[in-house]
């Protein structure tokens, strides 16, 4: 496996990323460096790595830029970011991964570990796709429409506009749409979801096992301190939350 290092702080990040490589998954060979995107691209084109470690604000430009210039990516890409709220969001709701700086060799090793699981993903082209959409959306305070929702299959891509609820299952989270009868898994915690649906606001958490859209509540039950949602579902609404809720629910 093969990987090169997009940053424009290579003399800072560079080190850091070759050591954690040489330590944690030695089988993976940094086989080149580049702190712009011109040069970037030449180095992909000519190395074809497997994996990409990039950097989203590179000088003047973006790593979503460097993206762009591939029809079909052939390449995994694990982002590399400092503060770049938009950015952040922008890469979770694509389900993809990304290591903040400073870079945590926890993280990392857990990143690398997510990346050969998910080497074969047959719906990357359409995470790197949304993910693009999505932190061009947030730049101009547009809320981005859709979310990837990581499974046993693959990505699954749903409208957010659709979701009733959210309910943890164990470590996973159970996904409630309208119009959907089928049973939605993610592979990912209830709590992933919390900062991805933080800027929505019709998205509240009511228990630490439940999410919900404040829209799709039917009737709040004061006796049983839950609300029932659309799809008819009694939801617990925790002491902690109760009057946050019906301040919100008011408002709408």
């Amino acid at each position: 496996m093969k990987a090169v290092i997009v940053d424009d702080e290579l003399d800072v990040i560079g080190p850091v990323l070759e050591r954690y490589l040489q330590k944690y998954a030695a089988d993976i060979e940094l086989c080149g460096r580049a702190d712009n995107i011109e040069d970037a691209y030449q180095l992909i084109l000519n190395q074809k790595p497997d994996l990409v470690f990039l950097d989203v604000e590179i000088g003047s430009e973006t790593g979503f830029d460097l993206l762009q210039k591939f029809a079909e990516p052939e390449f995994m890409v694990v982002f590399v970011t400092g503060f770049e709220k938009y950015a952040a969001r922008a890469i979770r709701l694509g389900a993809l991964d990304f290591l903040q700086k400073p870079v945590d060799q926890e993280e990392f090793v857990e990143v690398i570990q997510k990346v050969r699981k998910e080497r074969n993903n047959r719906e990357y082209k359409k995470q790197i796709e949304l993910v693009i959409e999505a932190f061009q959306q947030l730049k101009q305070n547009v809320r981005p429409s859709r979310l990837g929702i990581p499974d046993s299959e693959g990505i699954l891509f749903i409208d957010i506009d659709k979701l009733i609820r959210l309910e943890a299952e164990g470590i996973n989270t159970q996904f409630f749409l309208k119009g959907e009868s089928r049973k939605i898994i993610s592979s990912r915690n209830i709590g992933t979801y919390i900062p991805q649906l933080e800027p929505y606001i019709e998205f509240m958490k009511t228990h630490r096992s439940h999410l919900i859209n404040l829209k799709e509540v039917r009737r709040y039950l004061r006796g049983d301190k839950s609300v029932v949602m659309t799809d008819s579902a009694e939801i617990p609404v925790s002491e902690q939350y109760r009057e946050e809720l019906l301040m919100r629910l008011r408002k709408l």
